[in-house]
């Protein structure tokens, strides 16, 4: 469920900047909708073309999807822009959480690369309880960038990270980024 489309980052790769749509958070009424519409339980990923943890009402999300019985999953660039995020997603129920990184290293120009990022991630490893929630880490893979990959799947397994993800560069909006 696409919860917001305004974001705290601007990557070269991602089309929000161009769709011509008009940058909002999805409204409470419009969220519980589309929520109740589904009748089994659900793996719900709250993402879409921006930050979900700049939606005012995320973790009510979470609660409102988690009291209904789904399973719930965020992806996130990882830039929390309050200190109390971290506290609030280990308390919230949330099942699993991925944060796109295209390097550890910045060596890419034009990847998800923040040192703030791997604070964040690391703490967030070592505070879950049981587990909880599953962290991922979510690569697109650059041209010339396989040894970025490399190292960003050793370092999901240094830190713990149950899985790696990796995404095929989309070059529609950004045709001068290579595969």
């Amino acid at each position: 469920i696409e919860i917001t489309n305004r974001c705290n980052m601007d990557c070269h790769m991602c089309p929000r900047e161009v769709l011509d749509i008009e940058l909002e958070h999805m409204d409470w009424d419009k969220f519980v909708t589309v929520v109740d519409k589904l009748n089994d339980k659900e793996d719900i990923t709250l993402t879409g073309w921006g930050e979900p943890f700049l939606h005012p009402r995320i973790f009510d999300m979470v609660a409102y999807c988690k009291e209904r019985g789904h399973k719930v999953m965020i992806t996130s660039n990882g830039l929390f822009t309050k200190p109390t995020i971290e506290g609030d997603i280990l308390k919230s129920g949330l099942d699993a959480l991925t944060f796109s990184i295209d390097s550890v290293n910045g060596h890419l120009e034009n990847g998800h690369t923040n040192n703030k990022v791997f604070e964040i991630i690391e703490s967030l490893a070592k505070a879950r309880t049981n587990g909880k929630p599953l962290l991922r880490l979510q690569s697109t893979l650059h041209a010339g960038g396989e040894n970025d990959l490399y190292d960003v799947i050793r370092y999901g397994a240094r830190i713990g990270c149950e899985t790696i993800n990796v995404g095929r560069l989309d070059r529609k909006y950004a045709p001068d980024l290579k595969r």
